[in-house]
């Protein structure tokens, strides 16, 4: 019997890529004219190139959280900016993407049917940032912890992310279910520990799906 659920963040229970390309199109409309892209569109796929070459050097511990952040603006930018400049450039996709942070509409019905089980977000994301999502969503009502890198000295898809969520749970591997939308993050090395798993893929099926496995005891 699943006693608990662990539950990835960022589009699964957030629509974090809206929120992303609201951030953008924020950073673009400022900066457009020191920006060497033909279009929003050419900016958006170098912007995002940019953001996942940087963070990973910030999961290699070379770059600090606002660090990553810098070193995107000063790139996309193409300037020698210094860290005080390049804060306050980044400062428009920091505030839209504050303001876009929403929940998918099936995660307050989700929490409302499965109340009965705690809950813990598990998540690559940064811990303030995370946090401030939950709070600013109104998810650390319904969810009763966050588990990040920060907390388990490990990223997804390391097991120890997902051994220590559970170790906070007070449950075996086998009484727990992971949510996410990530099959090679947040699925494959769940279901490697004996942790059932529902792979959530917005275009096929939703959290209703999740509910709908649990009141038929199929998990």
């Amino acid at each position: 019997m699943i006693k608990a659920l662990l539950v990835d963040l960022d589009d699964t229970l957030l629509d974090d890529k809206a929120a992303s390309r609201a951030a953008a199109t924020a950073f673009f409309d400022v900066h457009r004219c020191r920006l060497p892209d033909g279009s929003f569109d050419d900016f958006h796929v170098r912007w995002r190139g940019l953001a996942g070459r940087h963070w990973q050097r910030f999961v290699a511990g070379e770059l600090s959280f606002s660090g990553q952040q810098r070193a995107r603006v000063r790139e996309a930018l193409a300037m020698n900016l210094s860290d005080v400049q390049a804060d306050e450039a980044f400062k428009p996709h920091r505030e839209a993407y504050q303001r876009a942070w929403r929940c998918f509409d099936d995660v307050e019905p989700f929490m409302r049917q499965t109340e009965r089980l705690k809950k813990i977000a598990v998540t690559n994301g940064e811990r303030a940032q995370q946090r401030s999502k939950m709070v600013a969503t109104g998810l650390l009502t319904d969810v009763a912890d966050l588990v990040t890198p920060a907390d388990a000295g490990a990223w997804k898809p390391d097991a120890a992310i997902f051994l220590h969520a559970v170790h906070v749970l007070g449950v075996q591997p086998k009484e727990v279910m992971m949510i996410g939308d990530d099959h090679e993050k947040d699925i494959a090395p769940a279901e490697k520990l004996g942790i059932r798993v529902f792979w959530l893929r917005r275009d096929v099926n939703g959290l209703n799906d999740v509910v709908a496995l649990l009141n038929e005891g199929r998990c």
